[in-house]
């Protein structure tokens, strides 16, 4: 099995995914529309149906996933409001 290297930035706007070899990706967070936290990662599913698995490593910590968890969590509730 072969790892990619892959960095995480995050906020208000988006998520941007650096793949070490590949390059850069960019989501808007209006374009996610579910994701999934398991015990290996977590699991980004947009509305183009592009699906991302963001492992445990890419995390510096339990404590940078959680916070990661907490903000996917908050989008969910906000994207919720504003459709009912």
């Amino acid at each position: 099995m072969q790892y990619q290297d892959v960095f995480v930035v995050f906020g208000n706007n988006g998520i941007r995914l650096d793949v070490l070899g590949i390059g850069a990706f960019e989501r808007n967070w209006e374009e996610l529309v579910y994701y999934v936290d398991t015990p290996v990662g977590v699991i980004l599913i947009f509305d183009d149906g592009i699906v991302n698995s963001l492992p445990n490593r890419v995390f510096a910590d339990s404590y940078e996933r959680k916070t990661f968890i907490d903000y996917l969590e908050s989008h969910k509730r906000r994207m919720e409001e504003e459709e009912s």
